[in-house]
């Protein structure tokens, strides 16, 4: 199952963080790419990854179909403390999970 975080790189600006997650899958050929942007990096982050055909069970890298995901947590002080990277880890090893089982 391949990961990619956007080349280790923050983005700065949110409207080019689903696109270039987009670029990342093409170039690369991952199941999914980690995107957050600078500002909000510990609160909120999107996993965008291939929408699988439904018939064939393959994945569509054609830049046209794909699926996104957004995690966040409350960053308020009343909340309970929570990390992001938990919340990431717990998805992708559902993912993971299912990429294993699969029939």
């Amino acid at each position: 199952m391949g990961v990619d975080v956007l080349d280790g790189q923050l983005e700065t600006d949110q409207a080019l963080l689903i696109p270039k997650a987009r670029q990342a899958l093409e170039r690369y050929g991952h199941q999914v790419v980690i995107g957050n942007d600078l500002h909000h990096r510990k609160q909120r982050v999107v996993l965008v990854s291939p929408r699988s055909a439904p018939s064939e069970g393959k994945l569509l890298l054609d830049g046209l179909d794909y699926e996104e995901m957004w995690i966040e947590i409350d960053p308020l002080p009343s909340a309970p403390h929570k990390e992001i990277e938990e919340e990431i880890v717990r998805e992708l090893v559902a993912r993971h999970d299912a990429w294993i089982n699969r029939v």
